[in-house]
Order: structure tokens, then sequence, then C-alpha cells
């Protein structure tokens, strides 16, 4: 989740926090918009599990790549960049911005 120039951009893992608990929906939002700060505290764990987590996002992009797929990531969030790497017809499009400002 974030907030940029008043805008309010949703992730997919926004959407599954949402559903899960709507409470973490609305201290993600408070987050987001500057009313709180995160806790202050380190968990090696969490830095364990994120970095674990780019791994397997890079290896299954790698692996679609092996398999002869066309793969594009977007690096920017953005509609239009998405729709133009669907009209060039890759078959997997990562990271992809699909929102219309609505949940």
């Amino acid at each position: 989740m974030k907030l940029i120039n008043d805008q309010l951009f949703l992730s997919a893992t926004d959407l599954v926090n949402f559903l899960g608990c709507k409470h973490l929906t609305e201290l993600d939002r408070s987050l987001s918009s500057g009313e709180k700060s995160a806790p202050d505290f380190y968990d090696p764990t969490h830095e364990l599990l994120k970095q674990k987590g780019l791994e397997h996002e890079k290896a299954y992009e790698q692996s679609l790549v092996n398999q002869g797929y066309s793969v594009y990531k977007l690096e920017e969030l953005s509609n239009t960049a998405t729709l133009e790497a669907m009209k060039a017809g890759y078959d997997y499009i990562l990271q992809a911005g699909l929102y219309d400002g609505k949940w």
C-alpha cells in the first residue's frame, strides 16, 4: 500500500491482507498516510523472509524465461505500461499495475 500524490495504490498483498484482517488494512493505511509510524523493533527473521521472497520471485521469473516464455517486468506503477505490455503479447507480465482508484 502506497500513498502517492494523495492517491492510494493497493497491491495484491493488500487485498489478501484485507480479506484476512480488516484491522491490518487500517493499520497499513495509517502507515502509508503518515498518521502512524511503524513499530521500532528489529527481527532478523523478517529480513530473512524478505530476502527469501525476493530470491523466490527472481527464480520464478528465470524459470519462465528458461521455459521459453516471454516475460516483461514492470518497474513502475502504471496501468498504461501494463496495457502496453499486454498489447505487445507477453506471456507473463510481472508486477503489473491493475488499479482504477477503487478497491
